[in-house]
């Protein structure tokens, strides 16, 4: 079920008051940023599920995804009242896209478009263009092609001048990436880490107190448990694992690691508001019993309680005592 509703809390994510459904439609995979007094949300997709081409009716077993993509961009002060900036941005429909406001600007770059194959879809096109706008409506495209593949679920986060974007996968059953870019303009970009961690998507990265801050995330072979952290992005230092700060959620596996969840950093001067809040998330495990590891599988499943393994929990990841010593 994909949503468009909008709730807000005044006690640091303790209780929730549902302010109503948004006036854009369902979709997930979307990016959301804060400039000014607004919030944006851009991009995203929703879901069916659809007859195979050239089938007028088919069983539900037979039905295949079928998503829509956005490149809409709507705003707010309040989480009530929305303006529609763009139906139609000057970058393609896209989901898993990244967004950051760098220098007055909002930048979108990355993201996919298409079924993946491994859920029955006829394959994703990943994007390496990159665009900024000062207002969300005129958007000015500043890079037809970067350095980096093209992919979705990369994280970014800006720190010191430098947009950031971390990580990411070009199919949900190719490896992911860790790696680290960096770039001051959307233009010129610089590879700064190759492998900086355990390669994931669908993770998120903070900067809390001058730190960047990853951690979560999805890979076949394991959802990462630890905390990295670093000053410049080149050079990384995981969290210990006995530390008050990692692994994340309390996890005791990977199998408690969440992907597509979504963080909100505070810098509040008091110590007990400040910190990486984190919301919701997806647990569910991918079954590839039917198909060899090498190869693609003949039968791609999900948890068969899904909404068992997906999260609307919140928590605060607070920098410990020692934040000095992990520098």
């Amino acid at each position: 079920i994909i949503q468009r509703d909008v709730w807000v809390s005044d006690d640091r994510g303790s209780s929730w008051k549902f302010l109503g459904d948004a006036p854009w439609p369902e979709r997930a995979f979307f990016s959301a940023v804060t400039k000014g007094p607004y919030m944006y949300v851009m991009g995203g997709q929703s879901f069916d599920l659809v007859c195979p081409p050239r089938l007028i009716d088919c069983s539900p077993d037979q039905k295949i995804p079928f998503s829509k993509f956005y490149n809409d961009v709507y705003r707010s002060r309040d989480g009530i009242n929305w303006e529609l900036m763009t139906d139609n941005a000057a970058w393609a429909p896209r989901s898993g896209l990244s967004a950051v406001v760098h220098r007055g600007w909002i930048y979108v770059f990355g993201g996919a478009q298409g079924d993946d194959e491994a859920i029955g879809g006829e394959g994703r096109e990943f994007f390496t263009d990159v665009h900024k706008s000062r207002d969300g409506r005129h958007w000015i495209k500043v890079s037809d092609s970067v350095p980096w593949l093209g992919r979705g679920g990369a994280a970014a986060v800006v720190k010191n001048g430098w947009i950031y974007l971390l990580g990411g996968e070009e199919g949900v059953l190719l490896p992911p990436f860790g790696d680290v870019w960096r770039s001051g303009d959307g233009v010129k970009w610089e590879l700064i880490n190759q492998e900086a961690w355990l390669p994931r998507s669908g993770h998120k990265c903070g900067v809390l107190t001058d730190t960047i801050v990853c951690f979560g995330g999805f890979n076949l072979e394991g959802n990462p448990m630890g905390v990295q952290i670093s000053q410049d992005g080149r050079h990384w230092t995981a969290l210990d694992p006995a530390s008050s700060a990692a692994p994340p959620w309390m996890a005791e596996s990977s199998d408690a690691i969440k992907y597509d969840f979504d963080i909100i950093v505070t810098k509040s001067q008091k110590p007990k508001h400040r910190g990486i809040y984190t919301f919701g998330g997806d647990r569910e495990n991918i079954d590839l019993t039917d198909g060899p590891p090498q190869g693609p599988p003949t039968e791609f499943v999900i948890d068969e309680e899904p909404d068992l393994r997906v999260d609307n929990d919140v928590w605060r990841f607070a920098p410990p005592s020692d934040w000095k010593n992990w520098q």
